[in-house]
């Protein structure tokens, strides 16, 4: 609703903040009271979204512009199957319970 009415009154400075989000970015999480979180950081949630999701890597490097698999293969360690191959190892693992909705 907010961005609804800020584009009902567009004017050269809004244009200016579209052309900087991070700097808007920054702002929104300064007043929110957020620290130590960059603009960089959304895309690196997404991914990690994505590949614990089950896409796979060469899917998430695709729609994260990556030109290169080495530059996604930091996210392969969130991958559903990572644990059942460390299992097949006979490693340890332990699990964090996850949240179930009623």
């Amino acid at each position: 609703m907010r961005l609804l009415i800020q584009l009902s009154h567009w004017d050269d400075n809004m244009a200016l903040r579209m052309r900087y989000p991070e700097k808007a970015f920054r702002k929104a999480c300064r007043e929110a009271g957020i620290r130590d979180f960059r603009f960089h950081d959304l895309r690196h949630t997404y991914a990690s979204w994505k590949v614990m999701d089950g896409v796979d890597l060469r899917s998430v490097a695709e729609l994260l512009g990556h030109r290169t698999l080495a530059m996604v293969m930091r996210y392969s360690h969130l991958s559903p199957d990572h644990l059942d191959k460390i299992r097949e190892k006979g490693v340890m693992v332990r699990l964090q319970p996850k949240e179930f909705k009623l």
